[in-house]
């Protein structure tokens, strides 16, 4: 039960990110871009998102078997997270040629602040949990 609650904590930190993302960038890309174009925003921080849950996944076992040895748990995460975003973001940018730039600039942002925030959050309950166990 351990790992779910820990995969839930990670869906829940992702999702806060994105709003706080698209909260913070929506009024800066209306201002400066090409219109309130608010699809690529939302479908950039759902891929991100959707990266984010896959990649929680073998951190969230990691921590429920042994939390000491979760930091290899955390790299594999990382690269997982990457992989599924280039599996998912290169065919959608491939075939809409209009919103491309946008959305690869929505999915790097998105990307980029929550991985810190997942990365931060899986060192803390590593520390946590491997306390708990001594």
């Amino acid at each position: 039960m351990r790992g779910f609650r820990c995969w839930a904590a990670f869906a829940g930190a992702g999702l806060v990110v994105c709003v706080v993302v698209l909260g913070i960038g929506l009024p800066i890309a209306a201002r400066f871009g090409r219109g309130a174009e608010t699809g690529p925003a939302f479908l950039g921080c759902g891929i991100s998102w959707i990266a984010g849950c896959i990649g929680a996944v073998p951190v969230s076992m990691a921590l429920a078997k042994d939390a000491a040895k979760a930091g290899l748990a955390i790299l594999s995460s990382t690269v997982l997270r990457f992989v599924t975003v280039i599996v998912i973001v290169v065919p959608i940018a491939l075939l809409n040629e209009s919103n491309r730039v946008a959305l690869v600039c929505w999915v790097g942002g998105a990307y980029l602040a929550m991985l810190a925030v997942d990365t931060g959050l899986a060192i803390s309950l590593m520390k946590r949990f491997s306390k708990n166990n001594q």
